[in-house]
Formats: C-alpha cells, structure tokens, sequence
C-alpha cells in the first residue's frame, strides 16, 4: 500500500481523507441490491419522443404529457460525465431491501446492479 500511496495520483485528496491501512472486515447485516434509477424529469423530452412515436403535433403530446409529469427524486446521486457524449448527470442510486442470502448477478459499468446483491455492513 505504501508504493501505491507514494504515487502522485492521489495528491488532491490527501487534505480530505484519512487513509489507513486494512481493517478487520465487520459482519454482514444480510445483502443488499443497489442499482441506478432514472427519474423521467423531463416533460419536454418525453414529448419529443410521443411525437416520434405517435406521428402527433406538439398539440397533442402537451395534452397527453402535460408539466406535472415531471419526476424529481430525493435519491442520493453522484454528478458524473459521460464519456462518450461529454454530457453531465447525475446518477441515482436506491438500495433494495436487506436478504439473508446473496444472489448472484451482473453488474453494470457503474457497479451497480438491480439483481445481483453485495454484502451489507
């Protein structure tokens, strides 16, 4: 760990954090799923596809899809770039409920999966 540390890929951080060596790992309240939600906030988009997909005017997907629509989550999130448009996000993220036993899965490119559990501490 100390070769690693000794690199200069961490100098931003070292104000912020505390690094240490390894600890004991603690026990396992059960696992959990954590995986991304993604809120339909915008009202305005999700016209631009009806009409795209329903052959209508601006008209009628404002009638069908009106402001109210609009989905703000209270998740917590992470700010991140995507790395192929450059775009900004953010992605949310929500646990699933505490089991007793792990269930295998995929995970995404996030790490997160809304199958497959991690052990919980």
């Amino acid at each position: 760990m100390d070769n690693l540390m000794a690199r200069n890929w961490f100098c931003g951080m070292r104000d912020n954090i505390l690094v240490v060596g390894p600890e004991t790992i603690p026990t396992s309240k059960g696992y959990r799923c954590v995986y991304r939600v993604q809120a339909k906030s915008s009202p305005e988009r999700l016209r631009r596809r009806y009409m795209q997909r329903h052959h209508t005017d601006a008209q009628t997907a404002r009638q069908t899809i009106p402001d109210s629509t609009a989905e703000m989550l209270t998740l917590p999130y992470v700010n991140i770039g995507s790395q192929s448009t450059g775009q900004r996000f953010r992605l949310f993220i929500a646990h699933g409920a505490i089991v007793e036993k792990p269930v295998e899965g995929s995970f995404n490119h996030y790490g997160l999966s809304p199958m497959a559990t991690i052990p919980w501490f």
